[in-house]
């Protein structure tokens, strides 16, 4: 996949080169929640607009069903310098991210 914008009123965008992800894990179950991070959090995370146009990103990159069906949890945060040091991945890698968390999640069901 390559990179893409997404773009909302209020002149507010999302780079997917500046997005990136950590996923979360629940003990109790296989959910899978994710961190989202990205450029000038502290600036835009009160804006109203800020949720509508991640998930539009996320539907966008993950499609429609997979992220309503196999994501239970998003939150976001200030993207670090080093995303790669702090084990972030980029946010195109999140399809196979998820194609693999849920191999995972049936081979331990069995």
């Amino acid at each position: 996949m390559t990179e893409k914008t997404v773009r909302l009123q209020n002149d507010l965008e999302l780079n997917t080169e500046d997005v990136w992800f950590l996923p979360l894990s629940n003990d109790e179950n296989s959910d899978l929640g994710i961190r989202v991070f990205f450029k000038n959090h502290e600036l835009i995370k009160d804006n109203e607009t800020l949720t509508p146009l991640l998930y539009k990103m996320l539907d966008t990159i993950v499609g429609e069903k997979s992220f309503a069906l196999d994501i239970h949890y998003v939150d976001t945060d200030l993207l670090p310098d080093e995303p790669e040091d702090e084990g972030l991945y980029p946010i195109l890698e999140l399809p196979e991210y998820i194609e693999w968390h849920k191999s995972q999640a049936t081979k331990s069901s069995r």
